[in-house]
C-alpha cells in the first residue's frame, strides 16, 4: 500500500510543493469561500503544459483541468482526486487517497486509480 500523496499550496511563496518535494512556480493563488483555485505551468511535462485546480475542502476534492500539448489530449473534462484537503492563512495542504475520477461531462465519470489505493 503506498502512503498518502501529500502537496503544500503556499500563499506567500507562490508555490506548490509536490509529493516528491519539487517546488513549482504558481501563476494564480485566490481564495475564495469555497476554496482554493491555483494555475501553473507544468514544465518537464510531455502529456500536458498547465494545469487549473480548485481544492474543495467541504467536499474532500480536487478539480483539475489539464491542458494538454498536442498528440496527448484525453477524453476528459475534469480529473477529480478524493482526499483532505486543509485551509490555512499561508499554506494550504493536502493529502491525496488514490482514488481518482475522470469526468465527461453530460456523459461519463470513470474511477480510476483504484490499484494504488
Amino acid at each position: 500500500m503506498h502512503p498518502p500523496k501529500r502537496e503544500t499550496f503556499d500563499l506567500t511563496t507562490h508555490t506548490n510543493t509536490d509529493p516528491k518535494g519539487i517546488d513549482r512556480a504558481v501563476d494564480v493563488y485566490a481564495v475564495q469561500p469555497w476554496g482554493l483555485y491555483m494555475a501553473r505551468p507544468t514544465p518537464g511535462r510531455a502529456q500536458f503544459h498547465y494545469l487549473e485546480s480548485w481544492l474543495l475542502p467541504a467536499l474532500d476534492l480536487r478539480v483539475t483541468v489539464f491542458h494538454f500539448n498536442p498528440g496527448h489530449e484525453r477524453d476528459q473534462d475534469f480529473y477529480l482526486d478524493v482526499g483532505r484537503y486543509s485551509p490555512g492563512p499561508q499554506r494550504w495542504r493536502s493529502e491525496d487517497h488514490y482514488l481518482d475520477l475522470v469526468v465527461r461531462t453530460g456523459r461519463s465519470v470513470e474511477v480510476t486509480d483504484v490499484d494504488e489505493l
